[in-house]
């Protein structure tokens, strides 16, 4: 079971786009010492643990759960998050689920993760760019 958990965060941490242990701990704030002991199949990590890992590998906390053996996939069959059916809807998103598709997606610019002070900085930069926008049009009318 831990080799199984193990060798699926680091599946998922390469393709998030954290090259080494230490990219994901300052992304997390899991130690890398632990995040080893975890990729190695040595431990099994905890529910504090994957919940703190989920949003920056892209999956749900269910996911992980799932896979480390704390919840039977009969009872819950979780899935990575899927952010293409977010984006390829028809209807455009509101700025709610912009907002939190920024703060809690592993989102990444010119192939580099965005940490959370990037992600603070461009949610506050779409504010600003969307009041500017708003009051402009108003000026046109």
């Amino acid at each position: 079971m831990a080799k199984d958990i193990g060798e699926k965060i680091k599946e998922l941490r390469l393709k998030a786009g954290y090259e080494t242990l230490g990219d994901l701990y300052r992304a997390s704030g899991v130690s890398v010492a632990t995040l080893s002991r975890i990729e190695a199949g040595v431990q099994i990590p905890s529910p504090t643990t994957l919940k703190k890992l989920a949003p920056h590998l892209g999956v749900t906390v269910e996911y992980l759960m799932t896979v480390a053996g704390y919840l039977p996939e009969e009872e819950k069959q979780a899935k990575p998050i899927d952010t293409k059916e977010w984006y390829n809807r028809d209807d455009p998103p509101t700025n709610i689920e912009l907002e939190e598709f920024l703060r809690q997606s592993n989102v990444q610019f010119n192939g580099a993760p965005l940490d959370e002070e990037d992600k603070e900085d461009i949610i506050e930069f779409l504010k600003f760019a969307w009041k500017t926008l708003k009051k402009e049009k108003e000026k046109g009318k």
